[in-house]
């Protein structure tokens, strides 16, 4: 205990020092009479790059040195440098997106395809729980259309942070915590508390911004403009930069496009929005890209934006006070943490629209657009459970018999296969109490340790080998955190049952053929990153498993168990309906029980006094409340100034 507890104290030292001591507001930088304003458009923010959202501010805001951009227009803080463009440019497009796939944010693309690139593994879904990209998608499905979008851009300033920003306390509190639980080996508490950051702070740090202006008109195109009207996609985009702009804008092809086919484009269109950030509202009437420069001043925003990934601040240069082993394990729990986002939001699937096996939701292709091959059916879950230690067997929750058999086994025509092998902890804190001098109860706190390792299995038959209508229908899955598909809600359909495997992933099963076939989803088997799916080789060879699903099945992130994703295998289109699916925020695991810190401390028979107790280590550096009483275990009283002094005395401070 003294080793975490010196620790502790040592870094809030360390906090205390970099935390600057005056925080300073740009208000009191200003001096009447003049024109110059505060830049409001600055970097150093959360984002979260999945919804092209705004989070929590991660780096400090100091105007100590009231510091100005170059032009002297803005004041800017200590953290951040502002480059204004000379050569200020109104960039003018219009441009054709076919498929929703490939929409990009106007505002957010740098950030949506630079930031994902810096992590390793995951599928580039950036943008794609934004509102624009949904209303794109939707509208395209729904209206057998192509997007064409036009605008112009203008861009006055770039921001960027600082190398080595000074960061907002808040969001330093929140790594020392996470560090803080790594120390003391508490892994889950690690794990679900850089979950809860990932989703107060985003997934990214905002680097640069660009500033500036930029409307633009975002038009739903039918598709049958190209068969009917035969005109090139140059001259729609043409076409579509002459209705928004008019003459004069100097788009490519606009000599070749008459009047009738401006019109015929404007017969076409089924869905039309105007977005403008920054500058003043838009005018439809005589609207002119001159006009609107000339009118944005200072209303300013973000255009575009650039950023990295969360655990790149965790480095030796920000975090100099922890130790390298736990600056290693804070970096790694937050990238997972990031990970996990990702991972619970990719919904892989056929994203042709003219596929039967088109799914709506999906936003990464898996290749499954071809009709899947046989029909294949789940006897039943099963799960053992073997429990050590001296807290109330945690087995009583994890062990489970197949319902189909009663016992851990499967039925006749199905084989065992296991799916994934885990443990779950638990530390209970007991209170214990001895008589102390006359009034007085000495009490400390006595450490219960529990752990129950589980294997979990799951029954399989490949197509033909079992008895008709012998397993179960299947019908989603959820968890504690995480909604069913099926249902939208941690539920299972009517006539399903859940049944729980593994620590926390609920498996909907149905043995009622009649009421339950209105829900029954084409399942095809689990596999996980310790076990592969059975059923996955499209020959169900007995002796092959990949981590993969059958052709014309599609897998779906079930949940991650330390870091282990289990995955299940659902027909391609099966699953969802033409409704999105609402992102999937973290935490994704529930609050752990694995608090371990012990403590000595004196009460009174009354229950109303309280001091504590305390053994003071060798290494003692202090505390930063004095208001305590502090009672030795020996009994005797300790002077805290005393304690004070003494290390003033050993840093030489008296």
């Amino acid at each position: 205990m003294a080793g975490r507890l010196s620790w502790t104290h040592v870094l809030l030292g360390a906090i205390v020092a970099i935390t600057p001591p005056c925080l300073s507001f740009p208000n009191e930088c200003l001096v009447n009479g003049t024109d110059i304003k505060v830049f409001e458009v600055l970097p150093g923010g959360g984002w979260d790059n999945l919804r092209n959202e705004d989070r929590g501010r991660i780096v400090f805001y100091n105007y100590s040195d009231c510091g100005k951009t170059e032009d002297g227009r803005y004041l800017i803080p200590k953290n951040v440098f502002v480059v204004p463009l000379k050569t200020s440019q109104t960039k003018i497009y219009s441009e054709r997106i076919d498929h929703w796939m490939n929409f990009t944010s106007a505002t957010s693309k740098s950030i949506n395809i630079g930031g994902e690139a810096k992590i390793a593994g995951l599928f580039s879904i950036g943008g794609k729980f934004s509102t624009e990209y949904d209303d794109v998608k939707s509208n395209q499905v729904n209206d057998n259309s192509f997007t064409q979008r036009t605008g112009a851009q203008y861009v006055r300033y770039v921001a960027k942070i600082q190398p080595r920003p000074v960061l907002d306390p808040g969001f330093r509190s929140k790594i020392h915590s996470i560090a803080n639980h790594h120390l003391n080996g508490r892994k889950r508490y690690a794990r679900y508390e850089s979950q809860l950051l990932v989703r107060d702070f985003g997934t990214h740090v905002i680097t640069s911004i660009d500033a500036g202006a930029s409307i633009f008109k975002v038009d739903q195109v039918n598709n049958s403009i190209t068969t009917t009207s035969h005109l090139s996609k140059s001259q729609i985009s043409a076409a579509a930069g002459l209705f928004f702009f008019g003459k004069g804008a100097g788009f490519e092809h606009s000599s070749t496009v008459t009047d009738q086919t401006v019109q015929k484009y404007a017969d076409s269109q089924t869905h039309s929005t105007v977005y403008t950030y920054g500058g003043q509202p838009y005018k439809p009437v005589n609207f002119s890209v001159n006009e609107w420069v000339n009118t944005i001043g200072n209303d300013l925003v973000a255009i575009d934006r650039s950023g990295d990934p969360l655990h790149f601040l965790i480095n030796k240069e920000q975090f100099p006070e922890l130790p390298k082993s736990i600056r290693v394990q804070t970096y790694d729990s937050i990238k997972a943490a990031i990970s996990a986002y990702y991972r619970f939001n990719t919904y892989k699937g056929c994203t042709d629209i003219n596929s039967p096996n088109f799914n709506f939701n999906a936003n990464v292709d898996d290749g499954t657009c071809l009709p899947a091959g046989k029909n294949l059916s789940i006897g039943g879950v099963y799960q053992t459970c073997e429990f050590a230690g001296d807290t109330a067997d945690l087995c009583d929750e994890l062990t489970l018999k197949n319902k189909k058999t009663g016992n851990f086994n499967c039925g006749e025509g199905y084989q065992s296969a296991l799916l994934y092998q885990g443990n779950v902890t638990k530390t209970e804190i007991r209170q214990e109490c001895e008589s102390y001098m006359i009034f007085w109860k000495k009490c400390h706190d006595v450490v219960f340790h529990g752990e129950a390792s589980y294997s979990t299995f799951w029954c399989y038959a490949h197509a033909g080998e079992a008895p008709p209508n012998s397993g179960f229908l299947f019908g989603g899955i959820f968890t504690k955190t995480v909604a069913n598909p099926v249902t939208k809600s941690q539920s299972c359909p009517p006539s399903y049952q859940p049944t729980m495997i593994t620590s926390d992933m609920y498996v909907c099963l149905s043995d009622d053929f009649e009421l339950g076939q209105r829900y029954s989803i084409p399942f095809a088997g689990f596999f996980s990153c310790q076990e592969g799916n059975p059923l996955s080789n499209q020959y169900f060879s007995p002796t092959y498993t990949s981590e993969s699903c059958p052709g014309g099945y599609s897998q779906h992130l079930g949940t991650i168990e330390d870091e282990c994703e289990i995955n299940y295998c659902t027909l391609a289109n099966a699953l969802f309906g033409k409704s999105s699916m609402p992102v999937r925020f973290p935490p994704f695991v529930h609050k752990p029980n694995e608090w371990n810190e012990t403590g000595n401390y004196i009460i009174s028979d009354e229950g109303q006094s309280w001091s504590t107790v305390f053994q003071v280590p060798t290494n003692f550096s202090g505390f930063d409340v004095i208001e305590k009483g502090w009672i030795g275990n020996s009994g005797e009283k300790i002077s805290v100034r005393s304690l004070l002094d003494e290390r003033n005395k050993n840093r030489g401070e008296l």
